[in-house]
Protein backbone atom coordinates (compact mmCIF):
# COMPACT_ATOMS: atom_id res chain seq x y z
CA UNK A 1 0.00 0.00 0.00
CA UNK A 2 1.07 3.31 -0.74
CA UNK A 3 1.07 6.29 1.50
CA UNK A 4 -0.53 10.03 0.30
CA UNK A 5 2.83 11.32 -0.53
CA UNK A 6 3.73 8.15 -2.77
CA UNK A 7 0.60 8.52 -5.31
CA UNK A 8 2.78 7.36 -8.73
CA UNK A 9 1.64 5.30 -11.89
CA UNK A 10 0.63 2.56 -12.76
CA UNK A 11 -2.91 3.91 -11.79
CA UNK A 12 -5.09 4.22 -14.91
CA UNK A 13 -8.58 6.09 -15.28
CA UNK A 14 -9.76 2.91 -15.26
CA UNK A 15 -8.62 1.88 -11.70
CA UNK A 16 -7.84 5.41 -10.18
CA UNK A 17 -5.65 5.16 -6.90
CA UNK A 18 -8.31 6.12 -4.20
CA UNK A 19 -7.09 7.53 -0.24
CA UNK A 20 -8.21 4.90 2.24
CA UNK A 21 -8.88 7.43 5.14
CA UNK A 22 -9.59 3.84 7.52
CA UNK A 23 -5.81 2.82 6.80
CA UNK A 24 -4.04 6.16 6.28
CA UNK A 25 -2.99 4.85 2.53
CA UNK A 26 -3.86 5.10 -1.13
CA UNK A 27 -4.79 1.61 -2.67
CA UNK A 28 -6.08 0.73 -6.41
CA UNK A 29 -9.76 1.34 -6.95
CA UNK A 30 -9.87 -2.41 -7.97
CA UNK A 31 -8.16 -3.58 -4.63
CA UNK A 32 -11.59 -2.05 -3.02
CA UNK A 33 -15.00 -3.90 -1.83
CA UNK A 34 -18.11 -2.92 -3.74
CA UNK A 35 -19.20 -0.18 -2.34
CA UNK A 36 -16.38 1.94 -3.24
CA UNK A 37 -17.56 2.00 -6.82
CA UNK A 38 -20.97 2.56 -6.08
CA UNK A 39 -22.96 5.97 -5.32
CA UNK A 40 -22.40 6.02 -2.29
CA UNK A 41 -18.78 5.34 -1.11
CA UNK A 42 -19.19 3.73 2.49
CA UNK A 43 -18.76 6.20 5.29
CA UNK A 44 -16.73 5.65 8.56
CA UNK A 45 -18.63 5.87 11.49
CA UNK A 46 -22.00 7.37 9.67
CA UNK A 47 -24.99 5.33 8.73
CA UNK A 48 -25.07 4.92 4.77
CA UNK A 49 -28.70 5.12 5.31
CA UNK A 50 -29.69 8.05 8.01
CA UNK A 51 -26.34 9.58 7.17
CA UNK A 52 -26.58 10.11 11.78
CA UNK A 53 -23.55 9.27 13.47
CA UNK A 54 -23.05 5.29 14.94
CA UNK A 55 -23.40 5.32 19.08
CA UNK A 56 -21.25 3.05 21.02
CA UNK A 57 -23.33 0.37 21.29
CA UNK A 58 -22.00 -2.28 18.50
CA UNK A 59 -24.53 -4.00 18.76
CA UNK A 60 -27.09 -1.17 17.20
CA UNK A 61 -24.45 -1.24 13.72
CA UNK A 62 -23.73 -3.15 10.91
CA UNK A 63 -21.11 -3.26 8.63
CA UNK A 64 -21.76 -5.39 5.27
CA UNK A 65 -18.63 -7.28 3.43
CA UNK A 66 -19.44 -4.61 0.32
CA UNK A 67 -17.64 -1.84 3.33
CA UNK A 68 -21.79 0.24 4.12
CA UNK A 69 -22.16 0.45 7.41
CA UNK A 70 -26.22 0.93 8.82
CA UNK A 71 -28.34 1.28 12.12
CA UNK A 72 -29.62 -1.80 12.35
CA UNK A 73 -33.06 -0.49 12.06
CA UNK A 74 -32.22 1.21 9.23
CA UNK A 75 -30.67 -1.53 7.63
CA UNK A 76 -33.86 -3.61 8.59
CA UNK A 77 -35.91 -0.84 6.80
CA UNK A 78 -34.29 -1.60 3.97
CA UNK A 79 -35.19 -4.80 4.24
CA UNK A 80 -31.49 -6.10 4.94
CA UNK A 81 -30.24 -4.91 1.33
CA UNK A 82 -27.87 -2.73 0.61
CA UNK A 83 -29.87 -0.54 -2.02
CA UNK A 84 -26.72 0.71 -3.41
CA UNK A 85 -24.88 -2.09 -4.17
CA UNK A 86 -27.93 -3.66 -5.80
CA UNK A 87 -28.38 -0.65 -7.75
CA UNK A 88 -24.97 -1.20 -8.96
CA UNK A 89 -24.73 -4.44 -10.16
CA UNK A 90 -28.41 -4.16 -11.28
CA UNK A 91 -26.83 -1.74 -13.46
CA UNK A 92 -23.86 -3.61 -14.79
CA UNK A 93 -26.34 -6.25 -15.29
CA UNK A 94 -28.81 -3.75 -17.28
CA UNK A 95 -25.87 -2.83 -19.39
CA UNK A 96 -24.20 -5.99 -20.18
CA UNK A 97 -27.56 -7.33 -21.36
CA UNK A 98 -28.34 -4.73 -23.14
CA UNK A 99 -24.69 -5.10 -25.35
CA UNK A 100 -25.26 -8.48 -26.01
CA UNK A 101 -28.26 -7.63 -27.51
CA UNK A 102 -26.78 -5.34 -29.57
CA UNK A 103 -24.11 -8.33 -30.48
CA UNK A 104 -26.60 -10.49 -31.26
CA UNK A 105 -28.65 -7.78 -34.07
CA UNK A 106 -25.37 -6.95 -35.05
CA UNK A 107 -24.70 -10.14 -36.16
CA UNK A 108 -27.92 -11.96 -36.43
CA UNK A 109 -27.72 -12.53 -40.21
CA UNK A 110 -24.07 -13.66 -40.39
CA UNK A 111 -24.90 -16.45 -37.78
CA UNK A 112 -28.37 -17.72 -39.65
CA UNK A 113 -26.21 -17.38 -43.46
CA UNK A 114 -23.53 -19.62 -41.80
CA UNK A 115 -26.44 -22.30 -40.97
CA UNK A 116 -28.56 -22.30 -44.03
CA UNK A 117 -25.05 -22.20 -45.85
CA UNK A 118 -24.37 -25.93 -44.03
CA UNK A 119 -27.98 -26.91 -44.16
CA UNK A 120 -27.82 -26.38 -48.43
CA UNK A 121 -24.32 -28.19 -48.55
CA UNK A 122 -25.51 -31.08 -46.43
CA UNK A 123 -28.83 -31.39 -48.77
CA UNK A 124 -26.73 -31.31 -51.72
CA UNK A 125 -24.55 -34.60 -50.57
CA UNK A 126 -27.38 -36.21 -49.51
CA UNK A 127 -29.45 -36.06 -52.82
CA UNK A 128 -28.21 -39.43 -53.15
CA UNK A 129 -30.47 -41.17 -50.09
CA UNK A 130 -33.99 -41.93 -50.65
CA UNK A 131 -33.96 -42.24 -46.81
CA UNK A 132 -35.68 -39.08 -44.57
CA UNK A 133 -33.13 -39.43 -42.15
CA UNK A 134 -31.11 -36.19 -44.13
CA UNK A 135 -34.13 -33.84 -43.49
CA UNK A 136 -34.37 -34.71 -40.17
CA UNK A 137 -31.48 -32.56 -38.80
CA UNK A 138 -32.42 -29.54 -41.30
CA UNK A 139 -35.75 -29.54 -39.39
CA UNK A 140 -34.24 -29.35 -36.11
CA UNK A 141 -31.89 -26.20 -37.36
CA UNK A 142 -34.95 -24.20 -38.72
CA UNK A 143 -36.62 -25.27 -35.42
CA UNK A 144 -34.03 -24.22 -33.39
CA UNK A 145 -33.26 -21.14 -35.34
CA UNK A 146 -37.25 -19.76 -34.89
CA UNK A 147 -36.69 -21.02 -30.93
CA UNK A 148 -33.48 -18.60 -30.87
CA UNK A 149 -35.17 -15.82 -32.53
CA UNK A 150 -37.90 -16.23 -30.22
CA UNK A 151 -35.77 -15.64 -27.45
CA UNK A 152 -33.77 -12.99 -28.80
CA UNK A 153 -37.07 -10.84 -29.52
CA UNK A 154 -38.00 -11.57 -26.12
CA UNK A 155 -34.89 -10.11 -24.24
CA UNK A 156 -35.13 -7.02 -26.85
CA UNK A 157 -38.51 -6.51 -25.44
CA UNK A 158 -37.61 -7.45 -21.86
Amino acid sequence: MLQPDQVNPPFSKKSPPYYLASLNCIVDIKCLPTGYHTSCIPSLNICDHCKEAFSDNVDDVIVLICGHGYHLACYNTLERVCRYCENYYKKGIDENVKKFVKNLNKNKNTITEDIEIDNLQDENDDDDDDDDDSNIGSDNSHNTLDELQIAIDNLINW
